[in-house]
């Protein structure tokens, strides 16, 4: 019998060598028998499917973020999935009964349960579906998510202070656009929004400088890819954001208020902070290779200029 102080988390893995799709599934049950966090990937290539089931939760849902941050997964497929996964973590009886499998540690019943949702998705009748559920002391627990959840600044360095690692995950702050901005709710991956590196720390000044986004004391807003969206089931529970800024350099956001709208990046508007400086990493900082050199307002007002100097240089040669 599970204690009322053991958190329950589900990690499936599922495959259809048919359909070419894989995937990995990271589902965390609080001790109020609640949906505390879940986390999925899914791919039509099979190394994803690698990630072995007797690894510990962490590194488990550490390896499904690692798999996106580097891109290697299908976003659209994730997206689907991903949104079916938010709707079916706030209906009361899909809880009830996926807390009660994981509770009696029914694998039969769970790999069940998580076959049904992949398949509405889907409609793969030749998808594999292979579970485990661990137990967690719920201290062991919020232990290990807050040292993960701590700002990237506050952590220990190592001993050589690198200040350029393989991958920067720092804290950023969201723009509000109250009126013509995109609903909190409504984001989904693949989704530009404008952003504020927020300052302090090493590592988020060496990159606000390296981006050339210090204007005095003021940091300008830039755009970054949501690549990740992560909702606890209680109210109280943030938002968690993951963004990517620019090749290496990933941004995380909390927001609390689940209402708001967020202003969205527009290249006709936004243009003039898209940055081409090249950064020490030898990459590119230009944050979309879809960004064209001129707007589209820029190639109508030099269309119009051209008009208006062949029709003075006609009239002049008509004199």
């Amino acid at each position: 019998m599970v204690s009322e102080d053991i958190i329950l988390i589900i990690k499936a893995r599922f495959k259809s060598d048919k359909s070419n799709i894989y995937g990995q599934i990271l589902i965390v049950l609080n001790n109020k028998k609640e949906f505390d966090s879940f986390n999925l990937i899914v791919s039509t290539y099979p190394d994803i499917y690698n990630i072995e089931l007797n690894t510990a939760w962490d590194i488990y849902d550490g390896s499904i973020t690692d798999i996106k941050l580097k891109g290697q997964y299908n976003n659209s497929m994730t997206a689907s999935l991903t949104a079916h996964f938010n709707n079916f973590s706030s209906d009361l009886k899909s809880i009830t009964q996926i807390y009660e499998f994981a509770y009696n540690n029914n694998l039969k019943e769970m790999e069940t349960l998580i076959f049904n949702q992949i398949y509405k998705i889907f409609h793969e009748t030749s998808i594999q579906v292979d579970t485990m559920i661990d137990e967690i002391p719920a201290r062991d627990f919020e232990e290990i998510k807050l040292n993960r959840n701590k700002p990237v600044e506050e952590k220990k360095e190592d001993d050589n202070k690198s200040a350029s690692p393989v991958a920067n995950i720092i804290l950023i702050d969201l723009i509000l656009s109250p009126v013509k901005g995109k609903p909190i709710y409504n984001l989904k991956i693949g989704d530009r929004i404008m952003i504020k590196i927020r300052p302090g720390g090493d590592r988020a000044n060496y990159i606000i400088d390296d981006l050339g986004i210090r204007r005095d004391k003021e940091i300008l807003p830039i755009p970054a890819e949501i690549i990740d969206i992560k909702a606890g089931n209680d109210r109280k529970d943030p938002l968690e954001i993951m963004t990517k800024i620019a090749p290496g350099v990933y941004g995380k956001a909390y927001e609390n208020e689940k209402q708001v709208k967020l202003r969205m990046y527009d290249p006709a508007i936004d243009e003039d902070i898209i940055l081409r400086k090249k950064p020490k990493g030898g990459e590119s900082t230009n944050f979309s290779e879809k960004t064209p050199i001129f707007t589209k307002g820029t190639l109508i007002m030099l269309l119009f200029l051209f008009i208006i100097i062949t029709l003075l240089i006609i009239l002049i040669n008509m004199k």
